[in-house]
């Protein structure tokens, strides 16, 4: 007897692949139920996709839609089912293990409403002796109990056996993996390999390293380079449909010559992604299929003026989860006790700038400033963007933005009578003892200085990367879509065209 997979969101039968969520018959989710990633779309995406659809095919007014919509969606399974699991909860926990910490939020409901009532942190356990995140966890939150006052768990838990109160769930995130490593090559800087970095970013990436003909390295150069960095994904593309194929084939050759190792050596074979001119896919599976676990996806640059990141983004996504995520020691067990998914945390905070965008009808844009990198995420006009400045931080690479920003700029934040060569002595000492935290108004005052320039350099790459109209074809894409000319003209800036 032929057995069918059924949707976990609505309980769709599943017959054909193309019944599947990114046409993949092991997916859990129907094509409807899923977002681009293949996850579980949001409460409030599956209302909006539905009240979209009902106003354009039965001409009923937009408020009428919604109201059905949400009438229609209430009656989806997993909703229902939700809905009666968080109304019987009073406490939210929300974890996010990250490669260096674990934060814990607690989330308390009075009066049908939920406020954050305590916010922890704790060491994230991968490392030896402990090597299992939930005992990073489990310190988190018993944190919140002390400083709440609040029981959350069960008197028998412990590191390995975690259980919560009955008026108690818990929902995750995750970067303790050591984050998605991506090395990208494509045919040029400025073309394929740029369209290229905006996949791996949009993907929750963290590059290590960017290669094309024209990078100034010599082959031999880039060989030796590939060779010594340990990435979990390779993503390879360049030229568009039906151009030149050999450049490819050579770029090919110099990744095969160089023997580049995973980060993890238990697997056998490194993931590599090639999204270039399909022309070329022949060739590039009789070149690399031996060596590399291979994936091929549509050329993430089809033309000159176009970009079709998604699919190449959706793989890279289903890799780190399938395969990085799972990396981290105690995962599969930290998955049994938590009521959802566990989502990479770049993922999460994309999410949660959707729906800030939604929910204010505004663009939104967030930092997130680290040690050795910044990250910027925007949600504009209902897309969202992400760019991971490698180079910019507040301790490893605080001499970076010294360097990009230039003394001046550092000093126009800084009282007058703040001595150079002591904002010079203390930048290079941060880079040197990295965990040393200010003591001082001054070297309180230089660090929030540093951060306003690493802000400032890393939002100009994000706009540069993503919002350059001229590279790339973006704006006409919006106005196809919007149709309004006055929001992209406050949404964008537009760079002068040099004669």
């Amino acid at each position: 007897m032929k057995k069918y997979r059924i949707c976990k969101t609505c309980g769709k039968v599943l017959y054909a692949e193309e019944d599947f969520a990114e046409g993949e018959s092991g997916n859990d989710y129907c094509r409807d139920c899923a977002d681009e990633f293949g996850n579980r779309k949001r409460y409030s995406q599956i209302v909006k996709d539905t009240k979209e659809l009902l106003t354009s095919q039965m001409g009923i007014s937009e408020r009428e839609a919604e109201e059905t919509a949400k009438e229609n969606v209430s009656r989806i399974p997993f909703w229902i089912q939700q809905e009666q699991i968080f109304s019987a909860k009073k406490n939210i926990i929300i974890i996010d293990t990250g490669s260096t910490t674990t934060k814990a939020l607690l989330l308390h409901r009075e009066n049908e409403e939920y406020s954050i009532r305590s916010l922890q942190f704790s060491a994230t356990t991968v490392e030896k002796p402990t090597e299992d995140v939930n005992f990073g966890v489990l310190a988190s939150i018993k944190k919140i109990e002390t400083d709440t006052g609040l029981k959350l768990l069960e008197p028998d838990s412990n590191e390995t056996n975690l259980n919560f109160v009955p008026d108690t769930i818990c929902l995750a995130t995750s970067s303790a993996g050591g984050g998605l490593q991506i090395l990208v090559i494509g045919l040029t800087l400025f073309d394929s390999a740029s369209s290229g970095k905006r996949t791996a970013f949009g993907a929750g990436g963290v590059i290590l390293d960017t290669f094309a003909i024209d990078d100034k390295r010599s082959s031999l150069e880039q060989m030796t380079a590939m060779g010594i960095l340990h990435p979990d994904i390779i993503l390879m593309a360049g030229g568009v449909n039906g151009g030149a194929v050999s450049p490819i084939l050579r770029l090919g050759e110099i990744l095969l010559l160089s023997n580049p190792k995973p980060k993890f050596g238990e697997k056998n074979k490194l993931p590599l992604i090639f999204a270039g001119n399909e022309a070329a896919q022949y060739y590039i599976a009789g070149l690399f299929q031996q060596k590399f676990e291979l994936f091929m996806v549509p050329n993430i640059r089809p033309t000159l003026s176009q970009e079709n990141l998604a699919p190449a983004r959706e793989k890279i996504h289903k890799l780190f989860m399938d395969n990085v995520m799972e990396q981290a020691p105690g995962y599969a067990k930290l998955k049994s006790i938590v009521a959802d998914e566990i989502i990479p945390t770049p993922t999460g905070v994309i999410q949660a700038l959707q729906l800030v965008s939604e929910s204010m009808e505004k663009n939104v844009m967030s930092v997130d400033i680290g040690g050795a990198t910044t990250d910027i995420f925007s949600n504009i006009m209902g897309y969202y963007f992400r760019t991971v400045s490698a180079n910019y931080g507040m301790s490893y690479s605080i001499s970076n933005v010294l360097k990009d920003a230039d003394i001046s700029q550092i000093k126009k934040w800084l009282p007058e009578d703040m001595e150079e060569d002591y904002i010079r002595n203390y930048i290079g000492n941060k880079m040197l003892y990295p965990t040393f935290n200010p003591d001082n108004a001054y070297q309180i005052a230089i660090e929030q200085a540093i951060a306003r320039e690493a802000i400032a350099l890393s939002k100009n790459q994000h706009m540069k990367m993503n919002f350059n109209t001229d590279n790339i074809g973006f704006l006409d894409k919006i106005v196809n879509i919007q149709r309004d000319l006055s929001k992209i003209s406050e949404t964008f800036f537009f760079e002068k065209a040099l004669d």
